[in-house]
């Protein structure tokens, strides 16, 4: 009985736990599409579902003030990132948008939101040296120094991580765009197995969301933590634990007020990952 009612006891205490890092209970998995990207700008956190869907959350009010489907949306649009970057549009106050396809031909699509709507105005494709698409996991948009990052993993049993930095292309250099290996401006690997999910880029270093719920497995390639990625040092220099923050899967990040927030899947949550 008493073991009984320690147990209990620590289980209340570990709810208590994760439910305090929850800052927003909005629902991952929506209208049967699984949870992906995130991007914040300004007071709004714009939340991602897999095949281009986008919801408005006002973090202010904590309620979402719309939804539609991105331009670039299709079965292959995962959206497996999503970044807003510093160009903007023409009378637009809102900055170009930068989504992660994720499967098919693995591109980064730009968007420009406006008034709740959507509008394709750019692709990026990476083409190798044989002319094929690398697996792109995630592009990433360096605001600082205006670069665009390629996060690449060709094969899931592979730990080896390979990032290529590309020059950001200007929204007025054309409506399509291939980067090949001649303008990688810089090129390293970084070693660790667990599943890529979204990522930003703040100051120098890298935070890539990693790992899935434990309800589709164990072991590292499932483990939820978030990997920072020296760019100067260009080596991974910690992996933060989320296994204490959510059950869910880690989906992607962004920064708010000096916070990291977590966007997860499944049941969802956004939360303070610290």
């Amino acid at each position: 009985m008493k073991r009984d009612l320690c147990l209990l006891f620590l289980f209340q205490m570990l709810l208590i736990t994760v439910s305090a890092q929850m800052m927003f209970p909005v629902v991952g998995q929506y209208k049967n599409r699984s949870a992906q990207g995130m991007a914040i700008f300004g007071d709004y956190a714009y939340l991602f579902n897999d095949g281009g869907l986008c919801r408005m959350l006002n973090i202010r009010t904590e309620k979402i003030d719309g939804e539609f489907m991105l331009q670039c949306a299709s079965k292959d649009t995962h959206v497996n990132s999503a970044c807003f970057s510093q160009q903007y549009f023409v009378d637009n106050p809102i900055p170009a948008l930068y989504i992660t396809e994720f499967y098919g031909k693995r591109r980064c699509f730009v968007e420009m939101i406006d008034n709740g709507t959507s509008k394709l105005v750019q692709t990026i494709e990476l083409k190798n040296q044989q002319g094929r698409n690398p697996f792109v996991r995630e592009w990433i948009v360096d605001n600082k120094e205006g670069m665009l990052y390629a996060v690449i993993r060709e094969d899931n049993q592979n730990d080896r991580n390979v990032i290529k930095k590309f020059q950001l292309p200007q929204l007025i250099d054309g409506k399509e765009i291939v980067l090949t290996d001649e303008q990688v401006l810089d090129e390293f690997s970084v070693r660790f197995v667990n599943g890529l999910q979204g990522g930003k880029i703040k100051g120098r270093y890298m935070y890539i969301a990693t790992g899935f719920t434990s309800l589709h497995g164990e072991g590292k390639y499932f483990d939820r933590e978030i990997k920072v990625i020296d760019l100067k040092k260009k080596k991974l220099v910690r992996s933060i634990d989320l296994s204490k923050v959510t059950v869910n899967e880690p989906e992607d990040i962004d920064f708010y007020k000096g916070n990291c927030l977590l966007f997860a899947g499944g049941t969802g949550g956004i939360y303070k990952a610290f």
